[in-house]
């Protein structure tokens, strides 16, 4: 069996749901109006995999770890920074986030309140958010700083949509639409929101020749 065979064998879609169930990290499936798939994982908050309608071999990248129930398991109960693959979202200047010791650069360190974070999944009227609430010390300042990262994702069309005379015999796309907002708690009960923005991604697969894809990341657009 070859590497390809084997990593879309772990990580298609249904096999890694029940995997990281039995790990005790569940996980959430959306299907966009195309039939792009799009698996969730709350711990993280993370888009882990990306998929066509018709092909479980996932766009992104995914830690081996979770390939196997007993793996996940013990990746999971490390106290190391538990990278499991996919897209996350990463805040900025890194040197206030990840650089606790700043100005000594000796350590590099993931805050756990960040990633993997606490999220939780919240049903609204377009589907499900993925909420984390937390409470960041910013290196420099040594403020504290309390923040709501609210996650969800939405359909991305095709951009070959609109090619004419275009032999598309082969390819496949999947995509997806992430609205990310960032919003800090006020007093008397109010929010403010800090900043907010919508990412397009996209990717597509060609099945013909010795590339199997090919990578197209849309514009992206923030406020």
């Amino acid at each position: 069996m070859s590497l390809k065979m084997t990593k879309s064998r772990f990580f298609a879609p249904l096999r890694m749901t029940r995997t990281l169930e039995a790990a005790g990290k569940p996980t959430e499936l959306v299907e966009t109006t195309d039939g792009s798939r799009v698996l969730l994982l709350p711990y993280g908050g993370r888009v882990l995999g990306l998929y066509t309608p018709t092909d479980d071999e996932n766009f992104y990248w995914t830690n081996t770890a979770l390939a196997t129930t007993g793996a996940a398991r013990e990746f999971f109960a490390s106290d190391k920074w538990q990278n499991s693959g996919g897209d996350r979202t990463w805040l900025s200047p890194e040197v206030d986030v990840f650089l606790p010791s700043f100005p000594a650069l000796d350590k590099y360190w993931q805050p756990r309140e960040l990633d993997p974070g606490n999220y939780r999944i919240e049903q609204t009227p377009d589907g499900v958010r993925l909420v984390n609430r937390l409470t960041l010390t910013l290196s420099r300042s040594r403020l504290q700083v309390d923040l709501e990262i609210g996650k969800s994702v939405g359909p991305a069309p095709n951009p070959l949509r609109y090619e004419r005379g275009m032999d598309i015999d082969g390819v496949e796309y999947a995509g997806y639409t992430q609205h990310t907002s960032f919003t800090r708690p006020g007093t008397n009960g109010r929010s403010s929101c800090a900043a907010s923005a919508s990412t397009r991604r996209g990717s597509i697969s060609m099945s013909r020749g010795p590339i199997r894809r090919t990578w197209a990341t849309l514009p992206r657009h923030a406020t």
